[in-house]
């Protein structure tokens, strides 16, 4: 993934959520799904999915509070115009 992103090594790639994102929207698909937690540069404990474990998936849910901002909203805003969204 870092080589592809333009990197050596994974160690040197800032906020690589938004690195992800970015490659999806850029992308040639019809659509791009970008999970909320990426959005939210929110760590493990927010996983959906486990494909390890037959039990406890699908239970994260987002509960309103101050985490999307209007500069989240501005940012992903951003990205959404430049690759025609």
């Amino acid at each position: 993934m870092a080589e592809y992103l333009g990197y050596e090594s994974a160690d040197q790639i800032a906020e690589i959520n938004w690195q992800l994102i970015r490659l999806a929207l850029g992308s040639t698909a019809n659509q791009a799904l970008i999970p909320l937690q990426d959005v939210l540069s929110l760590d493990n404990q927010a996983r959906m999915n486990d494909p390890s474990i037959n039990a406890g998936n699908w239970r994260w849910r987002y509960q309103s509070s101050d985490l999307l901002t209007a500069e989240l909203g501005d940012r992903l805003l951003k990205l959404t115009r430049l690759y025609h969204r």
